[in-house]
């Protein structure tokens, strides 16, 4: 009581809970970038990225650009998809904390979408700059299916089949780390670096 009385307090004063001025980061995550998840170029992007051939982002303002990029490959979609179904065919859930991650990863993305967003704001107040941020759960949620489903490959029946298991691993390893890297080396440059003065 000590610590949350006066923190209960702080928060009632707080900008996010007022109602001031709309910020102009405060986005859903809009339906069409959902595509983003498979193919992250598709709406094209900002100028400051150098990327060939040069194609405009279709907002003009590149704000829905930075705060949907949501890009972790394929694989992790494939993997979650492997193990869905695999969970069907067996009739039987994932184990708890796995269950928990998936309605994590679903819960955030929905809650990023425009009808969440609609309800969210009938309460003139904002829990959350950026409500596409959320996706951040949904590609956690992604990147540890692949690892179960990684896992779950290296931990194979004896034998053959776990040889070829592991090679499946390691190939799928090496193309997901291509894949990334692909795309991720166009969100970093480098420049020279301008020698210290020396004193």
């Amino acid at each position: 009581g000590f610590v949350w009385w006066p923190m209960l307090r702080l928060i009632g004063r707080s900008t996010r809970v007022l109602p001031l001025e709309h910020p102009g980061n405060d986005l859903p995550f809009p339906y069409w970038r959902l595509k983003a998840f498979l193919l992250p170029w598709a709406d094209g992007w900002p100028e400051v990225i150098r990327r060939s051939p040069p194609t405009s982002f279709v907002e003009p303002t590149g704000a829905y650009f930075w705060d949907t990029v949501c890009y972790v490959g394929w694989i992790p979609l494939l993997a979650a998809l492997v193990l869905l179904v695999r969970s069907l065919r067996k009739g039987r859930l994932p184990a708890r904390p796995w269950q928990f991650v998936a309605a994590l990863g679903l819960g955030a993305l929905l809650l990023a979408l425009p009808f969440a967003q609609v309800l969210a704001n009938s309460a003139e107040m904002t829990l959350l700059r950026s409500p596409a941020r959320l996706i951040y759960l949904t590609t956690f949620a992604l990147a540890a299916a692949a690892g179960v489903l990684i896992d779950r490959m290296l931990r194979a029946g004896p034998g053959g089949r776990r040889s070829n298991a592991m090679a499946l691993a390691v190939l799928l390893v090496v193309v997901h780390a291509a894949d990334l890297s692909l795309h991720d080396r166009y969100f970093v440059q480098r420049f020279p670096r301008t020698p210290l003065v020396s004193e």
